[in-house]
């Protein structure tokens, strides 16, 4: 409730704010080349600003700290350049001034008509994929980098599925998503991750049968994260002095989005749906971020959520292992089969299971950022919250005899047999053998707050002073885990004759099957 209401308050803020935001910037620019700080006008208003390359577009001119439309901004860099403008729908013309004077000294001939723009509309992110590479070209070490403009053209599930598409990095599934990165061939536990220049460590747990539960490593579980939070995805692969120790494999830096990245009042909302055969509901997908800036600070807040179900199912084995008689009866069984399987040169199936796994997921994301910044401070304060919660049913149909098999020593009969080329039981008939199933619900939440202040101070232009205090905390904790095992003994068939991957199960129960209880809640 505190959270959709500090949203909608700040929402308000914006868009009750100012009208002259989306026209007038805060802008200081140090003394550099005309051409330089024409450039940056146009990407600061998003105005084509167009000149003919010159000479004199060489001079250093500069823009003192202030508010500024880009009618004022622009007289003020053109004084005493030789330069002027014309202002006109489709952009911006920079002309020397002598040539503007020539055209309103012929009255058959306006300068409107002499300088006339052509306008040109062109959809696409060009822009973040030149960006991008500048970062690149401007890296001492080897590293790639992704911007937000980038992020959003993928229906990525989470960040690790977002952090796939740079060059060196895979990563592990759980569930239908990505969950951990490696980096140039390492475990995940090699990888350094720094969130807005600041060291982090978050981390779930499986969702696959409660393989290794929550991780004890240093490995970063990515899926905490929506994609839709961040505003550029760096890694580096390459170490450097600046470096902290700890990423053996390479260190990824994560940044969320700063007021002052794009001036003014700024409004994106994302809707996303998705179903496929494995969903038991339609997954959605909702992201909303409001920005603005009013003179010399700035405020953004932002919001991500999503939702999704989803299920698998099939046969599979633990692993293939040398047969043991476990003091089955074999006397059924042709003797070079008894005299093989006796001397442990057979190979067996261990754990053949069916398994049925259901997942049902939440993600929550939220970001904050107030921004200050004058020519000579820049203060910036970071928030984010992010929130996983699953919820897991598992049920597992499987032999859980000796070693996982159906033998129950002393008890069982192997009534069938046959053995493939390679050694391998690749069928049998039990009599009097255990069988068992396995019903699994856990409710799994994962909790990440990070908080950041930073401050720099540009003392002069050979020195600064920069002040970072920052918090980070991961929690998680499974606040409910039910486990019920049924066991009893029946006639049991394992068949891989038709394929030695997947397996065929025929069960005839004859006695009544026990039942155990076991819940648990751990923090």
């Amino acid at each position: 409730m505190r959270v959709t209401l500090l949203a909608v308050l700040l929402l308000f803020t914006l868009a009750v704010s100012p009208a002259r935001a989306a026209t007038q910037l805060a802008l200081a620019l140090p003394s550099d080349r005309l051409d330089l700080q024409l450039r940056r006008l146009s990407s600061s208003f998003a105005t084509p600003i167009i000149f003919e390359h010159d000479a004199a577009l060489a001079q250093a001119v500069s823009l003192p700290s202030g508010d500024y439309s880009l009618e004022a901004a622009l007289q003020t860099v053109l004084q005493g350049s030789g330069f002027t403008f014309l202002i006109q729908p489709a952009g911006v013309l920079i002309v020397p001034v002598a040539q503007e004077n020539a055209s309103t000294t012929r009255p058959q001939e306006s300068h409107l008509d002499r300088h006339t723009l052509d306008e040109t509309i062109v959809y696409g992110f060009r822009r973040s994929l030149i960006s991008a590479r500048k970062l690149k070209r401007s890296a001492l070490g080897i590293e790639d980098s992704i911007l937000a403009a980038d992020i959003a053209q993928y229906p990525d599930l989470n960040l690790a599925e977002s952090l796939q598409r740079l060059p060196g990095v895979t990563i592990t599934r759980e569930a239908g998503e990505g969950r951990q990165i490696s980096l140039r061939g390492l475990p995940p536990r090699f990888t350094l991750v720094q969130l807005n220049g600041m060291n982090v460590l978050g981390n779930s747990d499986s969702p696959m049968d409660s393989r290794g539960q929550k991780t004890r490593n240093r490995a970063f579980d990515f899926n905490i994260f929506a994609s839709e939070l961040f505003q550029q995805l760096t890694i580096e692969k390459s170490y450097r002095a600046v470096h902290q120790e700890g990423g053996l494999a390479g260190t990824v830096r994560l940044s969320t989005p700063k007021p002052f990245d794009t001036p003014g009042l700024h409004f994106n909302a994302v809707l996303q749906g998705g179903q496929n055969q494995y969903m038991d509901a339609p997954a959605t997908r909702a992201a909303v971020l409001a920005a603005n800036t009013w003179g010399q600070w700035g405020a953004l807040f932002s919001i991500a959520h999503s939702q999704r179900h989803s299920g698998e199912w099939g046969a599979n084995t633990v692993r293939w292992r040398q047969a043991s008689d476990h003091d089955a009866d074999l006397s059924a069984l042709a003797p070079s089969i008894q005299s093989a399987w006796q001397g442990a040169e057979l190979y067996q199936p261990r754990g053949n299971r069916y398994s049925v796994w259901q997942n049902e997921q939440s993600r929550l994301g939220i970001t904050a950022a107030f921004q200050f910044q004058n020519d000579t401070h820049e203060m910036t304060l970071d928030g984010l919250y992010s929130e996983l919660d699953l919820e897991r049913n598992e049920f597992h149909l499987y032999p859980r005899g000796a070693s996982l098999t159906p033998i129950i020593p002393g008890q069982t009969r192997v009534l069938e047999a046959e053995v493939n080329a390679a050694n391998e039981l690749i069928y049998a008939r039990y009599a009097d053998a255990q069988m068992a199933t396995e019903s699994r619900r856990q409710d799994a939440l994962t909790e990440f707050t990070h908080l950041k202040f930073d401050w720099h101070w540009q003392l002069s232009e050979a020195s600064s002073l920069r002040t970072t205090l920052g918090h980070s905390h991961a929690n998680f904790s499974m606040p409910f885990s039910a486990k019920i095992f049924a066991e009893g003994v029946s006639d049991v068939t394992v068949d891989y004759r038709a394929d030695r991957f997947f397996w065929r199960l025929s069960l005839w129960q004859r006695y009544a099957f026990g039942r155990r209880v076991v819940t648990s809640r751990s923090r």
